[in-house]
């Protein structure tokens, strides 16, 4: 099965077959590294309909499941020599420190919904 391009960025990933005509499916996050800089695309929307001051819950969600499938897909394709367990620590950890000392951040941010 072919899937459809939503426009000509080189490399752009394909839409979930499960999300394709879905009524209710939302993007919510789109990720680029471009000279070097990092440039997001996200919906601020709460999408998922939690209540005041949880919207926070959503996005721990959403980070916790990328970590997770970056895992397993860099797993599955032989992408890393570490174990699963090692490379969730390697992740968390740098998220950890990341948010903590963080690099300068540069690129852009859009709201997706503008």
């Amino acid at each position: 099965m072919v899937f459809a391009r939503r426009s000509n960025v080189a490399g752009e990933l394909i839409v979930p077959p499960a999300v394709q005509g879905a009524a209710d499916a939302k993007e919510l996050v789109r990720f680029w590294i471009a000279g070097g800089k990092a440039h997001l695309s996200l919906s601020t929307v709460n999408s998922a309909n939690l209540p005041a001051g949880d919207e926070g819950v959503l996005w721990g969600v959403i980070l916790a499941d990328i970590a997770r499938h970056s895992a397993n897909a860099m797993q599955q394709s032989g992408a890393t020599s570490l174990d699963k367990d090692a490379l969730m620590t390697q992740i968390t950890q740098t998220f950890l420190n990341e948010l903590g000392y963080g690099r300068d951040m540069s690129g852009s941010i859009l709201d997706g919904e503008t």
